[in-house]
């Protein structure tokens, strides 16, 4: 995963950051996610994770001006 980041960070896609230190938070997340969804066994956690994470990854993105 970080030499993904690292690909859409030389691209202009996502902000400029540590690939490494990002990699780690985003599995770090899925990791809290898996288990918070696995606690209930509920299709509403899933959705909520889903939104969460699409948020949290939107963030990363750089803005470009329309």
């Amino acid at each position: 995963m970080q030499r993904l980041i690292e690909n859409l960070i030389e691209q202009g896609v996502v902000a400029e950051a540590d690939a490494g230190a990002l990699a780690s938070l985003i599995y770090g997340s899925l990791f809290e996610a898996a288990f918070w969804i696995a606690e209930r066994e509920s299709s509403k956690r899933l959705k909520r994770v889903i939104s969460a994470l699409d948020l949290l990854l939107r963030g990363l993105l750089i803005q470009r001006s329309a």
